[in-house]
């Protein structure tokens, strides 16, 4: 259950001068998952996830007028049970490698994993931004398949491709002839203090269906050549240390290359987007989390050579959360994060955003 509101004028972007009002209201909303594990020799897994889900979305241009107000588990308010994932992964070479198959409902993360302890859309973050970095983890992705092999217990890799309208039959759609994402990363651990992930991935949008960011950023950075087919170059860095068993440091930061599919004359832009993590866990109780996330939305740094294709200013994102496990089955989660400068503009006002999380989980 999210009880949740924003506070703050609606910010001005996406050709919209905003407003000095306060345009959003306190909303109670939910999400209900329901999975089904199945396994047919132990060491295999096949899920199906059910799911319905009315958590509102705060970037409307009658609301926030800003991407970076999204919530971690926000939807289209409908209801609707739909299957939220479908996939299957077993073990090969003797152990030491997975294939995994998703038929729908797979982004990135789900691929490859995330290290960083706050990643989860229920019990981590608050916040769409502060889970991963957008510009990798959610790249263009639904269904696909992946290989990851452990060469030993601190190096593994892992290759993969994804799709998200692989059951459209249209041109410029389907499994292999629309957008896609061709991804591969290294996971490092040398000890159980220390890890790191290094990846690297090749996108391609398709026309009027870009968004390069995940919708966390700017709206320039999202659809910087209006609708246009795009391909992109991105690189991704990770890093974890557990100091203490209360206290771990991390974050991670990424740049992403782009240019538009139908001018080989145009220089490529560059988005960046880097966010520094603290977490506790147990703090003051076993099985709690407190978080602190503070870090920069997806931005563009660098119009290539088109000045107009650049965010003027810098947004700060601040968010902070404590996840309070009352039981085995149970955590209210109250949270609060800040938008400096939203959409990257220094004239936008500050915008806030606070919820309330209870999870109920068996």
């Amino acid at each position: 259950f999210w009880l949740s509101d924003t506070w703050g004028e609606q910010a001005e972007g996406r050709g919209r001068s905003g407003s000095d009002e306060d345009e959003t209201q306190t909303t109670f909303g939910y999400r209900v998952r329901l999975n089904f594990d199945t396994s047919f020799t132990g060491e295999d897994r096949l899920r199906t996830r059910l799911q319905a889900n009315n958590i509102p979305n705060y970037s409307g241009g009658s609301l926030t007028n800003s991407l970076m107000t999204r919530l971690a588990t926000d939807s289209s308010p409908d209801d609707d049970v739909s299957i939220g994932k479908l996939a299957y992964r077993f073990p090969v070479l003797n152990g030491r490698g997975e294939i995994e198959l998703a038929a729908t409902g797979y982004g990135i993360d789900d691929f490859i994993g995330v290290i960083t302890p706050l990643e989860s859309s229920g019990a981590g973050a608050i916040s769409r931004f502060g889970r991963f970095n957008p510009i990798y983890y959610r790249a263009p992705s639904d269904a696909g398949v992946k290989f990851a092999y452990a060469f030993n217990d601190a190096i593994q890799v892992t290759v993969g491709y994804a799709a998200p309208d692989k059951e459209d039959p249209r041109e410029g759609r389907g499994a292999f002839n629309g957008s896609f994402s061709g991804f591969g990363q290294f996971t490092i651990e040398p000890n159980d203090k220390l890890a790191f992930q290094v990846g690297y991935l090749r996108g391609y949008h398709t026309k009027n269906d870009v968004n390069l960011t995940g919708s966390t950023g700017s709206f320039l950075a999202r659809d910087p050549f209006d609708g246009r087919a795009t391909t992109t170059d991105t690189i991704n860095f990770e890093a974890q240390w557990r100091v203490t068993d209360g206290f771990q440091i991390g974050g991670w930061g990424g740049t992403l290359f782009a240019r538009p599919e139908d001018d080989d004359d145009t220089d490529d832009i560059t988005i960046i987007t880097g966010a520094l993590t603290l977490a506790f866990p147990d703090l003051l109780k076993e099985g709690s989390l407190g978080g602190i996330i503070v870090g920069v939305p997806p931005i563009v740094t660098d119009g290539g050579d088109n000045d107009d294709l650049k965010d003027d200013d810098t947004s700060i994102h601040i968010e902070a959360f404590y996840r309070f496990q009352m039981n085995d089955n149970i955590a209210i989660t109250p949270g609060v994060f800040v938008i400096t400068n939203p959409n990257h503009i220094e004239d936008n006002d500050t915008l806030w955003v606070g919820t309330l999380r209870t999870q109920f989980r068996f």
